[in-house]
């Protein structure tokens, strides 16, 4: 069976037949690999839910009507949630324009209405990706469903206050920037207690620091003087086990 899955995955990903572009019909799985990687959608491993969801993205509009079908018979509300999140990926996808760079300067008027409609689409998705998170650090359902609110609310604040900064025409400043952190830095802690409360240590970390970055991707400088102390905490805990292990080195030589 995972042989049979990690074969799917791999056509999924070499075959390159998905259909793109704002017009892209809903036309059936070509086949019947599209179903199968549907049925890893409802598993508790979230690396294989991530593995799956990879490769239907990858099919586009071909894989649909599989997913849709996926959808009506879910049960479980934590998979409905997934597997609609898998739509709306797959949607976006198909909402790419063709040919030319998505970026690029559109020469006609449907180009550009397509440009505009994917342009809309990037600025509305999520600012983070709560399956590849819960891939990165083994998330339950459960904790995805307690960790999506707080990490949406989070977004949106960093999101509200960045745009404040552009209508101020402040990007440019550095004080600005500096407040900027500093206020992402303070949110970040208020959030800590809640993330503690259903993750473990490393989980809460990994959280954390994502949280860290402000709008557009970028460190902050609060998460920078983070992840430094973090290196250095590494670097100190390794030359003590190395300083362990040539003591317990040096006294097997002396006993012999």
């Amino acid at each position: 069976m995972r042989n049979r899955f990690v074969a799917a995955v791999l056509i999924a990903a070499s075959t390159g037949i998905a259909q793109e572009g704002a017009d892209a019909p809903e036309i059936a799985s070509p086949a019947p690999f599209i179903d199968s990687l549907c049925t890893h959608l409802s598993s508790t491993n979230p690396r294989v839910r991530y593995t799956a969801r990879e490769g239907l993205v990858n099919f586009g509009a071909q894989g649909m009507l599989a997913l849709r079908k996926a959808r009506e018979g879910a049960t479980d509300p934590h998979v409905q949630a997934f597997i609609d999140r898998v739509i709306a990926r797959v949607k976006l996808r198909t909402l790419r324009p063709a040919g030319r760079s998505a970026l690029s300067k559109p020469r006609s008027e449907e180009a550009r209405a397509a440009r505009e409609a994917f342009a809309a689409a990037i600025r509305s998705r999520p600012k983070f990706d709560i399956d590849r998170i819960a891939m990165d650090v083994t998330l339950t359902f459960d904790q995805i469903a307690k960790l999506e609110p707080i990490l949406t609310r989070h977004f949106s604040e960093v999101d509200s206050m960045w745009r404040e900064m552009k209508e101020l025409g402040a990007t440019r400043d550095k004080e600005a920037y500096k407040a900027l952190n500093e206020e992402i830095g303070l949110l970040v802690e208020k959030a800590e207690p809640k993330l503690s409360a259903f993750l473990d240590e490393k989980q809460t970390k990994y959280v954390l620091r994502l949280m860290k970055r402000r709008y557009g991707g970028a460190f902050s400088s609060y998460s920078l003087r983070a992840r430094e102390a973090e290196m250095k905490d590494r670097a100190r805990a390794l030359e003590e086990a190395l300083r362990a292990k040539q003591e317990a080195l040096k006294k097997k030589l002396e006993e012999r």
